[in-house]
């Protein structure tokens, strides 16, 4: 069962599919890998929103079913019932599902793993997740596939208070006062991001905080990158910075409720 999702989101018509890494975001682990297609994004998503509707446990069809006992009710279509979500434009999309299997889920099962979800929040308590995202570019799709192998808590990943679980960039300050909101890297690869909100400082504040406290852990500010001189204003404010083989990018924004947010990556 822990490399069903592998299998099942490789892609058979693809001109190259990578093998399968790991992310870790929040502390939870999730693997994913990337292809090339010669196909249209369109046959990209059918593909995957077909391969979603064989393993959603026949949910939308004990949906139907419990709904068309009521008479009076209006059958609502299969999209509002499908535990499968798809959105695309002209030239990118997704799809993404919680994959229960093909065997029927029976009600009063689904009852349950709703009310174990509820308790614990781990997405492995409804069913294992699977999301694939693509662009369509001179005849041919780039794609990228997500999904979950065991647990997987939303709980854990978004505390109400306090940091969310994972990792600080080393010999880089947090904002003051800032909140861990979101870390994730590959594993085995030293690229990170992180992101804090909540500072009261103003971004052009924050710029300032960096500015001086970077180079006292050693890391050399790129001024030619600071955001004032070129940077549209809608990127925030940008510091960037080197110290040996490593960078790193910080964009600073003022918060909208939250404080001031900066958002850390890191690269060698």
């Amino acid at each position: 069962m822990m490399g069903l999702g592998t299998e099942l989101l490789r892609y058979e018509g693809a001109e190259f599919q990578d093998r399968p890494r790991t992310l870790r975001l929040n502390g939870e682990s999730m693997r994913f890998a990337s292809g090339t297609a010669p196909h249209s994004l369109a046959q990209v998503l059918d593909h995957y929103e077909g391969l979603c509707e064989r393993r959603d446990g026949q949910l939308s069809e004990q949906v139907q079913v419990l709904l068309s006992r009521d008479g009076e009710l209006e059958q609502p279509t299969r999209g509002w019932t499908s535990a499968t979500l798809r959105e695309e434009s002209e030239h990118q999309g997704f799809v993404a599902c919680l994959d229960m299997g093909e065997a029927t889920v029976e009600s009063e099962d689904l009852l349950e793993r709703f009310a174990r979800f509820s308790r614990s929040m781990d997405l492995r308590d409804l069913g294992e997740l699977r999301y694939v995202y693509g662009e369509e570019s001179d005849g041919a799709t780039h794609f990228v596939t997500f999904w979950t192998e065991g647990s997987f808590s939303v709980a854990r990943m978004f505390p109400a208070k306090g940091d969310a679980p994972g990792f600080d960039v080393e010999g880089v300050l947090r904002p003051p006062n800032g909140r861990r909101i979101l870390s994730t890297r590959e594993e085995g690869h030293p690229q990170a991001m992180v992101m804090y909100a909540g500072s009261p400082k103003t971004a052009r504040e924050l710029e300032q905080f960096y500015e001086r406290t970077l180079p006292e852990a050693g890391w050399s500010v790129i001024d030619t990158a600071r955001t004032g001189r070129w940077a549209p204003r809608e990127l925030g404010r940008l510091v960037v910075a080197e110290r040996g083989a490593s960078m790193i990018t910080i964009v600073l924004e003022d918060g909208s409720g939250q404080g001031g947010t900066a958002t850390l990556f890191a690269s060698r």
